[in-house]
């Protein structure tokens, strides 16, 4: 019989878990937060279903803080960029990732994103025009 969860299995076999299945991505955005922590950027995961309000919210926020706070936001979307359209037309700079199958944005995502729109890689791609 399963000890841990009573479930009455007999056939259950542990499993010592090595590593974590998200130990790359852990790793990838601790490296994000340190480039957020240079440039003081405050980021903000927000997730939630679909309709749950999420980009209601930021709408909201930005017309809280338009005069005390620049905003920016990167959405991720299986299919459109309607939520980048909705927070850019509220005055929120934003960029939407279309992921075609993953329903949320990864580490390595953002990092990509970062990466190409940091100061510095606009810097780089500027000067070899």
């Amino acid at each position: 019989m399963c000890e841990t969860c009573g479930c009455g299995d007999p056939e259950l076999v542990p499993v010592k878990v090595q590593e974590s299945l998200l130990s790359a991505n852990d790793l990838t955005a601790k490296h994000n937060r340190e480039h957020f922590a240079e440039r003081g950027v405050v980021a903000i995961n927000l997730m939630g279903s679909p309709g749950s309000g999420k980009t209601a919210l930021l709408e909201t926020t930005a017309g809280h803080f338009a005069c005390e706070k620049r905003l920016a936001a990167l959405s991720g979307d299986l299919a459109t960029d309607r939520d980048g359209q909705r927070l850019e037309a509220a005055g929120i700079p934003s960029l939407s990732i279309t992921t075609g199958s993953a329903c949320h944005l990864d580490a390595a995502l953002v990092h990509r994103w970062w990466r190409c729109r940091s100061p510095r890689a606009r810097t780089s791609r500027s000067s070899t025009r």
